[in-house]
């Protein structure tokens, strides 16, 4: 049986670098290969060892344990995690993001950051806290238009 690999291909955003705030995002295009079956993997002998899969998956119940118990620590001493559906400045930030990844028929950028933080006043219907126009304080995310649709609804806690 052959290997089986598909070409993945995504946008990285960066509103930083090095964990400097940047004034223009970093919007990068990369590819990788990825295996589109088990059988593939298999073939390639990129399957993890049980020791491989042991450590992966406690891990994960480790961080998943941590995240837990650092929100309910949170939530206990009153803080709430600030999300789109309780911060309008949230939800300006999200209108924004969205409206920037929109993109004329010539694939040229379809608003300016100025416009895109006007229109997102009028339809949220708030002000932005303050005049500062650097108002993405994120560390460097991975989206594509759509995972940034779905972002302005995400409300999972941060892990």
């Amino acid at each position: 049986m052959a290997i089986e690999r598909k070409t993945q291909q995504k946008i990285a955003v960066s509103f930083s670098a090095f964990g400097q705030k940047v004034k223009k995002p970093f919007k990068v295009p990369y590819t990788w290969e990825s295996f589109k079956n088990m059988d593939s993997v298999r073939e390639a002998k990129a399957e993890l060892s049980e020791k491989q899969q042991l450590k992966a998956i406690n891990a994960a119940l480790q961080a998943a344990a941590r995240s837990a118990a650092l929100n309910a620590a949170y939530e206990a001493a009153g803080y709430e995690k600030k999300t789109a559906a309780n911060d309008e400045q949230i939800r300006l930030k999200d209108f924004v993001k969205t409206l920037m990844l929109s993109k004329n028929t010539d694939g040229s950028p379809k608003y300016t950051l100025a416009e895109a933080r006007a229109h997102a006043v009028t339809f949220v219907g708030a002000e932005w806290a303050d005049d500062d126009e650097d108002d993405t304080d994120e560390d460097e995310t991975e989206e594509t238009a759509e995972a940034a649709a779905e972002e302005a609804d995400d409300t999972t806690p941060a892990q």
